[in-house]
């Protein structure tokens, strides 16, 4: 994914507080991707935290390639539906103008749907690089 700079960005601003206790919880980054990036007033607002992809299986279990096409239903796939609709109704909650997305996913998911594509870090927890 590449990075941006988004000059209307009031949605990285409005949801930051937020954004820096997911940062905290899963100790990655948080960002923002998808049309609210681009369009003025998107349908919803695309929120994602990427995982590397062996956390992303200790947390969730195997994840099928084929679940990332459809409905295949893995107690990993509850548990991830669980957690992602948990924290986006958290959000909602607490920012209502915006219908917020949110999404854990692994680097390979991630890299299959946004290599190319804008995404903009939208929490400020400082994280130490692994030697």
């Amino acid at each position: 994914m590449s990075e941006v700079r988004v000059e209307n960005n009031w949605v990285a601003q409005y949801l930051a507080g937020w954004a820096n206790q997911i940062a905290a919880r899963y100790g990655h980054p948080v960002y923002l991707v998808g049309s609210a990036l681009v369009e003025e007033k998107p349908r919803d607002v695309d929120i994602v935290v990427i995982l590397p992809d062996e956390e992303f299986t200790n947390r969730f279990g195997p994840w099928p390639e084929t679940q990332m096409l459809g409905p295949i239903v893995t107690e990993g796939a509850k548990r991830w539906a669980a957690e992602c609709g948990k924290l986006a109704r958290w959000v909602t909650k607490y920012h209502p103008a915006v219908n917020v997305d949110f999404k854990v996913e692994s680097d390979d998911w991630a890299a299959l749907k946004y290599t190319g594509k804008p995404k903009l870090r939208i929490d400020s927890v400082p994280f130490e690089k692994p030697p």
